[in-house]
This record gives structure tokens, sequence and C-alpha cells, in this order.
């Protein structure tokens, strides 16, 4: 990602836009931390030594690789993209190899490249999220379920704010009274107009009637209410739901509070009741959703097969940079992926305390369906281990998983899938840094995520490889 002072000035731009359209409730300290991010990558752009360094070094590292050096033109933004394309293609061709000598090589690119990720994680750190369009107003919101849902008789929005966070949906929670009723709370999921990633769970038409499946087979999902897929309403497609009581307890890495014995069991409970919920081609609901790319593997071995393959191709069609540790990774997955049989479940995909809605000491809803399948129960357990580390050990959250009823995961399926989570992050990541420099009006916001997580996933990536090897030797 290269953002120049038009991406600065776009932020600011939005920033004052989302502030005069939601008075009151905009959330000023994530529009500061996007434009604090954007200062930041320009401040650092200007650092010619940092690039000038780089560069060369990546340059020489192409010809002791075997790679032919890239030609260097004095561009900073073209030599930097093409001495990164000789290292990736040097990667994914020694990976294939699979030798000693070559794994060596490897290494030393990938060492190289985190470098330059670690270097932009220096000053650029925070959360971010998805801009709301101006165009999502209570007062556009108010006239849709006048004019367009006969449930209501004459509604009134008593609160309406956006939520900040999370990279895939806008998320809305409103309080709607209707006559002299009592307020009911509803959450509203909007499809934004630029996504991170163009993942089929991202679409609400077909996360809806997945979300539904889920809620009528007796999961705890906010309920499902409708869904609107033509935009002309608010400007984007949206589905909305009963809003749940309740709160989340931390963030994608793990829990920001003790959680207790008690929570961690249940969540794990929740984890064996997903995977038992049928998923066929039979059910409406699946064939309307975007699970139904999922059915049908023979094995589980070739449905994780796919899912890798689905992550890479998706990478390459969004314009992932090139990346020697993108490379390494892909080909380790696809050289490695466990040798099982067993039957496929339902996995959520992204089970964790930030998708956990607790109301006291139950969980009252599971949230954000974008990334589930059907595939390993080894998935699932594995993401949750890893949320899970600050308070029970990875033992111990397998022995609850088997005393809930799920059926016994070796170690080494763990750890695959440990490093196919952080796969997932680091293309994502790759990906949100390209998106600002693809798109004119690409928000800053957007590269919040790219540049927080790929040095510390960098990092990551490599450990987790090493204690997957470690299962099979």
């Amino acid at each position: 990602m290269t953002p120049d002072d038009s991406h600065l000035k776009l932020a600011v731009l939005d920033a004052v836009l989302r502030a005069q359209a939601m008075p009151g409730t905009v959330d000023i300290p994530s529009l500061l931390e996007g434009v604090r991010t954007g200062a930041n990558e320009l401040l650092l752009r200007e650092d010619a030594e940092f690039f000038a360094s780089f560069i060369a070094e990546g340059a020489a590292l192409s010809g002791v690789v075997g790679e032919s050096a890239p030609e260097l033109s004095g561009d900073r933004d073209a030599d930097l993209a093409a001495v990164l394309a000789a290292n990736a293609a040097a990667a994914s061709r020694l990976a294939a190899a699979g030798t000693t000598e070559g794994d060596a090589m490897v290494a030393r690119l990938v060492k190289w490249e985190k470098k330059l990720h670690a270097y932009r994680n220096q000053r650029a750190r925070g959360v971010g999220g998805e801009d709301p369009r101006a165009g999502i107003t209570a007062e556009r919101f108010e006239a849709y379920l006048r004019n367009h849902r006969k449930e209501w008789a004459n509604p009134k929005i008593v609160s309406f704010r956006m939520v900040p966070g999370g990279f895939s949906k806008i998320t809305v929670l409103a309080e709607v009274q209707d006559g002299g009723g009592e307020p009911v709370g509803l959450a509203l999921r909007i499809e934004p107009e630029r996504r991170m990633l163009d993942l089929d769970g991202m679409l609400v038409e077909g996360e809806y009637p997945l979300v539904l499946h889920a809620f009528r087979s007796g999961l705890p999902v906010a309920e499902p209410l409708f869904l609107e897929a033509d935009p002309s309403h608010l400007g984007l497609k949206f589905m909305v739901s009963r809003r749940a009581p309740g709160r989340v307890l931390g963030t994608y890495t793990g829990a920001a509070e003790p959680v207790g014995e008690g929570r961690l069991k249940d969540a794990i409970g929740l984890i064996v009741q997903l995977q038992q919920v049928p998923v066929d081609d039979a059910n409406p609901l699946i064939r309307q959703s975007y699970m139904q790319r999922w059915l049908g593997y023979p094995t589980l071995e070739a449905g994780t097969r796919a899912v890798v393959e689905y992550w890479r191709d998706m990478g390459r069609a969004c314009r992932a940079p090139a990346s020697a540790i993108l490379e390494r990774a892909t080909a380790w997955m696809l050289a490695n992926v466990p040798a099982e049989d067993g039957r496929a479940v339902l996995n959520h995909g992204d089970f964790g305390f930030h998708n956990l809605l607790f109301d006291g000491d139950r969980i009252s809803a599971l949230l954000d369906w974008e990334n589930s399948r059907l595939g390993d129960p080894a998935e699932e357990l594995a993401l949750f281990v890893m949320a899970s580390a600050a308070h029970a050990s990875r033992e111990q959250i397998m022995a609850w998983y088997e005393e809930a009823g799920g059926e016994p995961i070796s170690e080494y399926r763990l750890r695959y899938y440990d490093v196919y989570h952080t796969y997932k992050v680091i293309i994502s990541a790759l990906v949100s840094l390209q998106r600002v420099q693809d798109e004119p009006r690409g928000s800053l916001n957007l590269a919040v995520f790219g540049l927080q997580y790929m040095a510390p996933m960098a990092d990551k990536l490599e450990e987790q490889i090493a204690a997957a090897d470690a299962c099979l030797r």
C-alpha cells in the first residue's frame, strides 16, 4: 500500500461527512484514529533511507536465492513492488521444491519482508472500522419501516447509533417504538459498498438464510426478522435482527477480562451444539445461502484443501500484493493438509469472545456468520483455543470439549488450523492495504487492519508452522 495525499484528504472529508450525518452519535475516536493512521503512513513514506536500504537488500537477495535481480528504475514505489514480486516468485518456487536448502532460502526471504511490515507497524497502530455511508440515517430507516414493513403501524425511532469496529459489515443498533408500546431493540447489518474481501458470506443475501437456519435450529442467535435486498431505501442492502441482550467480552485475540470456567465450558458446549446442526442441500435455507459451496466434498481432507485454495484464490482476486510470507504459507498449507476422513460439521469460522454476546454468564447470541462453512471440527476448536489461551490450557479446553460430546481431535490437526487462521489474517491484512491503494475513495480506516496485524501475524506464522511440523516428527 502506498497511500498519497489524496487518501489523507479523502479520509478527512469522509470524517466530516460522517460527523455531519450522525451528529451526537458519531464515533469521534475511530475517525481520528483513521486520520492519524493516514498521517503516520505519509510520514513513514518520507523515510527515503529505510526504503532505499530495504529495496537494495531485497534486490541483492533475489540474486542469492536464484531469481533474476529486478531492474530498478529509481521510482521508489515501482522498485518496492518489483523486489516484492521477484522475491515472492522465488519463495513460491523454492517452497514447491521442498529441499532443505530451498527452505532455508525461503526463511531468508520471509525474514527480509517482515522488516517492512514491522517498520510500518511502529507508529500506525489502532483499530478502525468500515466507514458508514451518510445515507444511513434514523429518518430514512423510520420511513422505510412505515412504508415497507406492514408489521409496523406507526414506528418511531427512539435511538439509532452506528457501532464502531468491524471490517465486513456496517452495524447499527436501533430502538423502535410502535404507537404507545415498549421500544423494541433492533440490529441492522448493512453490506458496505467496499469490503475488505469479497468472501461469499459478506453478502447479506447469502448470510441471512444461514442465520435464519441457525436460529430455527435452536442456536443462540439474535432472531432474524427480515432481509432487504433493495439498496434504494438506505443506499445499501441490509438485514435486520431482534437485538439480543448482553455484551462482548473481548476482541479477535481473546477476552479482555477474566471469563471463568463456567463461561468457557458454555462456549465449548455451544461449539459442540453448533457441530450437530444439520447442513444439507435438501434444506431450502441452505440452498439460498452461500453454504452450498462447501457441500459434497468426499473427505475432510478434500474440503480443507478446497478452503485453502479458496483463500489463496481470494487473495489473488483481490490483488493481495506480492509476498514471500504469503507464498511460503500457501505452499506449507497445501503440502500438509491433514489426512482425515471424519464427518464434516458446521463451523462458525470466527468463534471467539468478539462474536459471543454474554448476558451475565449466559451466552445470549453468536454474532457475525459470514465466515461459516462446512468442514473439519478442528477448525473451530483451534481458533477458540487461541482465543482462550490466557484463561485455560490447550489440554483443558480439549478435555472440556470431549466431556461436552466432541470427538477426539489430534494435536496435529489443531496445530494445522492454528496456521490456517493466521494465514487468513495475513491475506486479509495484505488485501486491506492493497484496497486503499487501488480505490480512489478507499477509506484509510481499512488500512489500519493491515498495518496492525501484518507484522505480528508474520511472526506468529513461523512459530505455528514449527509447532505443527514438530507433531509430524
